[in-house]
């Protein structure tokens, strides 16, 4: 049995109780919730928008990188709008003025990846993700797979997590930065 098969058996014996859950198995929320960040400089976000979702302007001390599962909506910047819907990936820069607002009737489900940059060596890698906001409407179709991954990562705390995590992380940089 595979490394990742043996996680996801473990993952299914103990459930969804650790701090990062699968947004599609989580209540629905009001607002965005608060990002934790692990000792490796990664902070995950599972989240599942309610109808009455409301994201006001804000600015982060992180970029961020937020994969769309369900729903769609509009990115809101300080200069522009920029849509997505489902398996879209957006990108925002560390302290960009932004909000998401969800389209009616279609409440947004999301994972996300939030970095401090201090925790990765390759700053010139970095620099070419994060160099300006986007969204990215086709996405490969491994990606949402590695996003998962993080999460039964968080999850499960398996010895060396915090170095596959990172691994996975990069390996998602590379992807938006060729």
């Amino acid at each position: 049995m595979s490394q990742l098969a043996d996680r996801e058996k473990k993952h299914l014996q103990i459930g969804h109780s650790a701090a990062v859950m699968d947004p599609l198995d989580t209540p629905s929320v009001h607002a965005p919730v608060p990002v934790r960040f692990g000792p490796n400089g990664i902070g995950l976000i599972g989240s599942h928008h309610d109808e009455g979702f409301f994201m006001a302007w804000r600015t982060d001390p992180f970029p961020k990188i937020l994969l769309i599962i369900e729903g769609a909506g509009t990115l809101h910047l300080e200069t522009d709008r920029m849509a997505f819907r489902a398996f879209s990936v957006c990108i925002i820069p560390k302290g960009l003025l932004h909000r998401m607002e969800d389209e009616r009737g279609r409440p947004v489900s999301l994972y996300g990846i939030c970095l401090k940059r201090a925790h990765f060596a390759d700053r010139d890698l970095m620099a070419t993700v994060f160099h300006a906001p986007a969204v990215h409407a086709h996405v490969p179709a491994h990606l949402p797979a590695l996003f998962k991954e993080l999460m039964a990562e968080e999850r499960l705390q398996a010895p060396h997590a915090d170095s596959v995590q990172i691994a996975i992380v990069l390996r998602v940089l590379v992807e938006f930065a060729r």
